[in-house]
């Protein structure tokens, strides 16, 4: 019984942790910026209710690289200038290690098929409640949301959305959507990379969908890292058919990018060359 419960727990700071990383959402006591304070509770409680699985050849290495960052302010030049800034940035690289360090022993207590559903309820949570701000009142929440704890979001925000892409394009609790791209991409490549099928035109599929709803050329990036790793971590990489798949998916790349240069970037690079 305990096990079970334990179990539910790391799902549930797993989904947080994850969620607060995509979100990005930081916390202001009085002067001090706290960046994600929930990811990092997270990371802590993970690591506390998993402690078993943690190595110690795996802590020195963090260790080893904080000294390192460390290093770098001793034998920086001018050392006095900006010491406090470049000790705090230290301090946060030694913060965001130990985000990252739970979250990984978190995952660590799942086998891959459980992995894969994980990173693909992200996807899916992500991208229906982005459809919903689109087409629902959940917009308003969101806006009011964005007001209060990241950046405002004005109409002239929405202009320009609408001015380089064609629709108002979904923030879902983030302050940009640069950031949700860049996370779905992530989210999409862990899920193939812990598919026993590993079905390149289902994860090719949610590429193109997220394209299409967010709008952003991180996706284009994400597309190419996707056949990439189709080839380089496939069994089967040797074979002459799995390359001539993978060269067939690269061409489709190629000519699904100049389309969406020529197509759904236009008025974006327009804008970026006329300098508006």
């Amino acid at each position: 019984k305990n096990d079970a419960i334990k179990r539910k727990l790391n799902k549930i700071l797993l989904f947080l942790g994850l969620f607060s990383l995509f979100t990005r959402l930081d916390f202001q006591l009085g002067d001090m910026l706290i960046p994600n304070p929930i990811g990092f509770l997270c990371s802590i409680f993970l690591i506390a209710f998993n402690y078993e699985l943690v190595k110690k050849n795996e802590l020195s290495y963090i260790i080893i690289l904080f000294l390192f960052s460390l290093l770098g302010i001793v034998f920086t030049p001018m050392i006095s200038d900006f010491y406090i800034q470049r000790l705090l940035a230290s301090i946060q690289f030694l913060y965001s290690l130990i985000c990252g360090y739970g979250m990984y022993v978190g995952l660590k207590t799942y086998n891959r098929t459980t992995l894969r559903k994980l990173f693909l309820s992200l996807y899916v949570f992500i991208t229906v409640g982005a459809i919903l701000e689109i087409i629902s009142p959940l917009k308003i929440v969101v806006t009011a949301y964005s007001n209060v704890y990241i950046d405002p979001i004005t109409e002239a925000d929405t202009i320009r959305d609408i001015a380089l892409s064609g629709f108002y394009r979904p923030k879902f609790f983030t302050s940009e959507v640069s950031h949700i791209s860049l996370s779905l991409v992530i989210f999409i490549l862990i899920a193939y990379l812990n598919d026993k099928n590993s079905k390149l035109s289902f994860y090719t599929g949610l590429i193109i969908i997220a394209m299409v709803i967010f709008r952003s050329p991180i996706f284009l990036l994400g597309m190419f890292l996707l056949f990439s790793t189709f080839y380089y971590f496939n069994e089967n990489r040797n074979s002459n058919i799995r390359l001539l798949i993978t060269l067939f998916s690269f061409f489709v790349f190629i000519l699904f990018l100049i389309i969406s240069i020529n197509i759904i970037y236009a008025d974006r690079i327009y804008a970026i060359q006329s300098g508006s």
